[in-house]
């Protein structure tokens, strides 16, 4: 407990000195634990500015809106987190989350229940990471990255990592291509 009040006054620390730091994102989490909500909306909001392409930002964020009641505002961070990690799964998760808010505050009117059937076109109305971000995904391409989207079930996302693989690391491209070819044989 110690140890994490130490880290804890590190990250405040930091953060009073550069608010543009990333740790703003662990900031905002100790605002919301300390139920300083809307501290932590305007931390998460100006860290948006900042990194943009930064999943975890929207999903925290969507989640400080819907302590808040502002419903609309956190589905509108749960499509764009979802998008810019392209996962439908993410998306219903966060759904699920943003309905049990609302049942538990059946008073607000904006959202009911929030059918699971939007999210089959949710991933094309918000922004792409490469609309929003520096970086490009094959910059990001590894091994790594590939497995987790296998074991995410995401095969079609870890056979593209691998088609960038190939292109890029000439030394293991009959590696990479056979690996594809097994891939497209599950799909």
């Amino acid at each position: 407990m110690e140890t994490q009040n130490n880290f804890d006054s590190k990250v405040n620390l930091i953060y009073e000195c550069d608010s543009k730091s990333p740790l703003f994102l662990r900031k905002a989490f100790l605002e919301l634990e300390n139920k300083n909500i809307q501290s932590a909306i305007d931390i998460l909001t100006a860290g948006l500015a900042e990194y943009p392409a930064y999943p975890a930002v929207r999903f925290l964020l969507a989640r400080a809106y819907m302590i808040s009641g502002k419903y609309k505002e956190a589905l509108e961070q749960i499509k764009a987190g979802s998008n810019l990690i392209r996962s439908k799964k993410t998306y219903e998760y966060y759904l699920s989350e943003l309905n049990f808010f609302k049942q538990q505050n059946p008073h607000d009117d904006y959202i009911s229940n929030l059918p699971v059937e939007e999210s089959k076109d949710i991933l094309k109305e918000t922004k792409s990471i490469e609309d929003v971000s520096p970086f490009r995904p094959g910059k990001l391409a590894s091994e790594t990255l590939a497995k987790i989207y296998l074991a995410q079930g995401e095969v079609l996302e870890a056979i593209k990592v691998y088609e960038i693989l190939a292109e890029r690391e000439s030394e293991k491209k009959t590696y990479y291509l056979d690996t594809i070819k097994v891939l497209k044989k599950k799909i």
